[in-house]
């Protein structure tokens, strides 16, 4: 059995939880090893895998191990390399990566990236060592079978899940949100984020701005990996009017559980969202901001554009079209959880790694 060292980052965030799926996939075909990123140089898993991962932070090193870092380029680099054998991890949420990225991933035998967009962007870019495919995989709790963790009598129920960043739309779903909806339209948009205080304090003052009078309910509990997917069975709709994703798991996994989502159509979430699989939010431009979240590498991008008025439309037709919704997420569901599986991931690592010249 080949011996896997896998870097990455433990807590919550896009990273880890998308390590954490490929490790899982991988772990019968590979010896794995973690080595976590994080300040404390620990594993942070909680639940049920905790101690699963736990015991792969504490084996032994090996150097001749393929060294897989699952991170952005500018952590690989601050890593000492003393192995011979490194695979670069490459996502990014537009086009036009820093090219100090570039650099760094050149320096290793391959990159493993998770959607086609992201192909084809890093090889415009200059990446010029061999570049795997490798989707993130669907995780199998996320099934017909989980139970919603919450009920609210029959209204239906708009999901935003994700980071609390404008690069994930929110402003322009909480405006269309107050925008069209009424309390005689029966629904509530919940929230789930990082920075429930932020969110509070943004959807108070939309909905004076805006005269909302429509549900806004905001989650306050912190909750496990494995209490997300009842959380998510909970909404009629999952909503992303991302302006840009490297892959985009939360949409997936809503699809996974057969749920119906509007995205946009654009960068990652091209590889699971098409017109049989969601409703798609079609860019009505591109606009370059100087700052984006007040991350470095995204300063000066472009980023996809949906009008309000676009996502108030696709939202009141899923909405009055229960019937064509649900059939669209039973299709997602089935195209999803085969093409995503994570036998189908394991299978394409294998073969990436395998036909590189070593």
């Amino acid at each position: 059995m080949v011996n896997l060292e896998y870097v990455c980052f433990t807590v919550d965030n896009g990273y880890s939880v998308a390590a954490r799926n490929y490790i899982l996939a991988l772990k019968d075909i590979f010896n794995i090893r973690i080595a976590p990123l994080d300040f404390t140089n620990s594993v942070k898993t909680v639940g049920e895998d905790a101690s699963f991962f736990q015991s792969l932070e504490k084996k032994a090193e090996d150097r001749d191990s393929i060294q897989v870092f699952h991170c952005i380029p500018p952590m690989q680099k601050r890593r000492k390399n003393i192995f011979r054998k490194t695979i670069g991890f490459a996502t990014f949420e537009t086009t036009d990566p820093p090219q100090h990225w570039i650099h760094i991933l050149n320096k290793n035998k391959a990159v493993i990236v998770p959607s086609k967009f992201n192909e084809e962007v890093f090889k415009k870019a200059g990446v010029n060592v061999p570049i795997i495919y490798v989707p993130h995989c669907v995780d199998p709790r996320y099934n017909q079978d989980v139970i919603p963790l919450h009920k609210y009598n029959e209204k239906f129920v708009f999901m935003y899940l994700g980071a609390w960043k404008r690069r994930k739309g929110y402003e322009t779903l909480i405006q269309s949100y107050f925008e069209e909806f009424t309390p005689k339209d029966n629904v509530i948009l919940f929230i789930h984020t990082d920075k429930t205080a932020q969110a509070e304090k943004y959807v108070r003052e939309m909905k004076i701005k805006h005269k909302g009078t429509a549900t806004v309910i905001i989650g306050k509990n912190r909750l496990s990996d494995s209490e997300i997917p009842g959380l998510m069975k909970s909404a009629n709709c999952l909503v992303s009017p991302t302006k840009g994703e490297g892959f985009g798991l939360p949409p997936i996994q809503a699809m996974s559980l057969g749920i119906p989502v509007i995205i946009t159509d654009y960068s990652g979430c091209k590889d699971y969202a098409n017109d049989e699989t969601a409703y798609l939010l079609r860019p009505e431009g591109f606009i370059r901001e100087s700052t984006m979240d007040n991350i470095p590498q995204f300063s000066g991008k472009e980023w996809a554009y949906v009008s309000v008025s676009q996502l108030k439309k696709t939202m009141r037709k899923v909405l009055v079209s229960p019937e064509e919704s649900i059939a669209r997420a039973d299709f997602a569901r089935g195209y999803v959880c085969n093409k995503f599986s994570q036998k189908e991931i394991t299978k394409m690592f294998v073969e990436g790694v395998e036909n590189l010249p070593w």
